[in-house]
């Protein structure tokens, strides 16, 4: 790909089975809803002020944001954080196949139409071109497993799996001990990204991104790993 990936984007090629293109059945979908918001915030499509979610004069090129950014202007009522992140995927159709738009225009998913027991309509995503997930999971194993310091955007990615219960899935073709480190060491990532001050600085937004979503329990459900 030409373009680096959004958060929203990696979450959902880790999420989907490869050939079958359905999500996994270890993936819990709602870590996207957060994700969707948290590239809002950091490309300057929206900002938050008092825990709401307002619209920037940004207009966004990338198709996922221009659409979910539409989406939040169109609403009569200015809605907080918790709010979009519950309803998103009520109010943007189909959110995981926007979320795929570019990844399938690129050529790294196929979408495949069809119906269940030919009544319900159900789209799948296989994967076409396995380099970028190849290279993320790559990325992500010399960060948890070899111990390299992760980029601002890898440690956002690793606190959104780890809340999620998805880090122990990333690390299946590892041995147990170093599993166990991964873990923890997602574990230790997650808890430094939320509380460093940098960070906090640096973006006021996205710490209250942090502050309302993970209050209010971004995750409703999920297993352990």
């Amino acid at each position: 790909m030409g373009a680096d990936l959004l958060i929203s984007e990696e979450l959902l090629l880790l999420g989907l089975d490869d050939e079958s293109g359905k999500p996994t059945w270890t993936f819990d979908s709602t870590i996207l809803n957060g994700a969707v918001l948290f590239d809002l915030v950091r490309s300057g499509s929206v900002e938050i002020v008092d825990k709401k979610v307002l619209v920037t004069d940004f207009f966004p090129e990338h198709p996922l944001l221009r659409r979910v950014q539409e989406v939040i202007a169109d609403e009569k009522k200015t809605r907080s954080v918790s709010h979009w992140q519950q309803m998103l995927p009520y109010q943007v159709k189909n959110l995981q196949q926007v979320i795929a738009s570019r990844l399938v225009a690129d050529g790294v998913l196929t979408e495949e139409s069809g119906k269940v027991m030919g009544l319900f309509k159900q789209t799948k995503l296989p994967e076409a071109d396995p380099g970028p997930e190849r290279a993320l999971r790559a990325r992500l194993h010399d960060i948890l497993v070899v111990g390299r310091e992760p980029s601002e955007h890898d440690a956002l990615l690793i606190t959104l799996l780890e809340a999620g219960y998805q880090t122990g899935y990333l690390l299946t073709d590892v041995e147990k001990e170093q599993r166990k480190a991964g873990k923890k060491r997602a574990a230790a990532i997650a808890k430094d990204f939320k509380e460093n001050p940098v960070v906090k600085a640096g973006s006021d937004a996205q710490m209250a991104m942090f502050t309302t979503i993970f209050a209010a329990g971004m995750i409703s459900s999920g297993s352990g790993n």
